[in-house]
């Protein structure tokens, strides 16, 4: 219907202004100003957006690639759990090209990873939980990025704890020790720079957390899991990756 109501907009401007010679200079003008306007500005459509994504999906990925879709049909058995950020810039799937079955991943704010417990955090083990024992997975990758909301939403939070919101800051406080070490070591910096190194400490958390679930830990011990944090900047086209031993990997650059 917004299309139907913009294309009939488009239309009736375009007749004004092929009838211009009974307008005004000054009305032409304004029309023609308005038409194009509305030409590069149509309304959006999600409904529209989401067939027309699906249609390109299927045409340019489902359909070209019969075997790997008809094996996916039958199960999966994925080589990595990734924790990354719900930021609509940082789609691990786009930024590290996996492909469809290849990653099993969890998305929250901040790409935080809560400690065990089986009650308030029921959602994240449960997703943990079925990686590790069920999937097998063999590597759990914990990816920060650059900007973060949740973690400058985290540096933000008072001293005293108090929250404005119903669940965000409660939320990242996950990450409170973090915050306490960053501030610590990092307290002649600014607020930009310190948000900057709390992005990639609380993936080290973040990767410190994973080890109070026991069957993560036993399968560490078992070395038949890894564990890897990693951070992504989206700003200087960057990925950096290290190992639970925080042994840095050479970052690669995107120039």
């Amino acid at each position: 219907m917004a299309k139907d109501n913009f294309e009939e907009a488009i239309e009736g401007l375009k007749k004004l202004l092929s009838e211009k010679d009974q307008l005004g200079d000054v009305a032409a003008a304004k029309i023609k100003q308005l038409t194009a306007e509305l030409e590069a500005k149509p309304d959006f459509d999600p409904v529209d957006r989401i067939k027309t994504g699906f249609a390109h999906f299927k045409k340019e990925n489902y359909e070209k690639n019969p075997e790997l879709f008809g094996e996916l049909a039958k199960g999966q058995s994925p080589k990595f759990l990734v924790f990354a950020c719900v930021d609509s810039r940082v789609c691990p799937s786009h930024i590290l090209n996996f492909q469809p079955g290849e990653a099993f991943v969890v998305r929250n704010i901040a790409n935080m990873v809560p400690p065990y417990d089986r009650k308030k955090y029921s959602g994240a083990g449960a997703a943990i939980e079925y990686a590790v024992i069920h999937l097998k997975v063999e590597n759990i990758l914990v990816i920060g990025h650059s900007c973060c909301g949740g973690i400058k939403g985290l540096m933000s939070i008072p001293d005293d704890g108090t929250t404005s919101s119903d669940f965000i800051e409660d939320w990242v406080k996950i990450c409170l020790p973090a915050k306490a070490k960053i501030q610590a070591a990092c307290s002649g910096m600014d607020i930009t720079e310190q948000c900057a190194n709390l992005e990639k400490e609380a993936v080290n958390l973040s990767l410190g957390n994973l080890l109070t679930y026991p069957f993560v830990r036993e399968a560490v011990s078992k070395k038949t899991l890894s564990l890897k944090g990693g951070h992504y900047d989206f700003v200087k086209g960057a990925f950096e990756l290290w190992d639970l031993d925080f042994s840095l990997f050479p970052s690669i650059t995107l120039q």
